[in-house]
């Protein structure tokens, strides 16, 4: 029963308030010393024993702390050198509402970098669709020059090839 309180004291999340579950603790371990005192020689057994076993699970308990706050500082060190992918799915009992911290940084690290992943694509497809439009005019200039170097090519023609090539250079201009 007293390890249930112990473990329902501790167990708590450190963003609320805490006088009352210490005082609480504190309060039991008290009654338990003046019963021991009332017990004379086989108090001071009985002291040593429930000392020893309080110092059993604290140190327990210590270790599951330790355990916790490890597994929040290995989230700290993964995001500090850049993976940004791994949440805390873990229960880690005191610093829960850290864990609810850091897979917050998570989502937005996730958020952002899917969104530059989008801008870097757009960027990409704009770039293509600019030097997609840039060429075919060129292209076509570039044709037309070569055709107009024709000797044998009459009148006619040669005015044909000329208005084409001053609507793909305007069409360029406003490119």
């Amino acid at each position: 029963w007293i390890q249930n309180k112990f473990y329902g004291i501790s167990r708590k999340d450190f963003s609320k308030e805490y006088s009352i579950p210490i005082l609480l603790a504190v309060f039991i371990n008290l009654i338990c010393m003046f019963v021991f005192s009332s017990l004379e020689g086989f108090g001071i057994i009985c002291a040593i024993v429930y000392s020893f076993i309080i110092f059993y699970f604290a140190q327990k308990h210590v270790k599951e702390i330790q355990n916790d706050y490890n597994v929040i500082l290995n989230s700290a060190n993964k995001l500090k050198d850049g993976n940004f992918d791994q949440k805390i799915n873990q229960d880690v009992h005191l610093f829960n509402s850290l864990k609810e911290s850091f897979n917050g940084v998570y989502d937005g690290f996730e958020l952002a970098v899917k969104e530059e992943a989008k801008s870097q694509n757009m960027k990409v497809e704009l770039i293509s669709n600019v030097s997609h439009d840039l060429k075919t005019p060129l292209t076509c200039i570039k044709n037309y020059v070569l055709l107009l170097q024709d000797e044998n090519l009459d009148e006619q023609t040669r005015k044909e090839y000329l208005e084409n090539l001053n609507k793909y250079a305007d069409r360029l201009n406003l490119l």
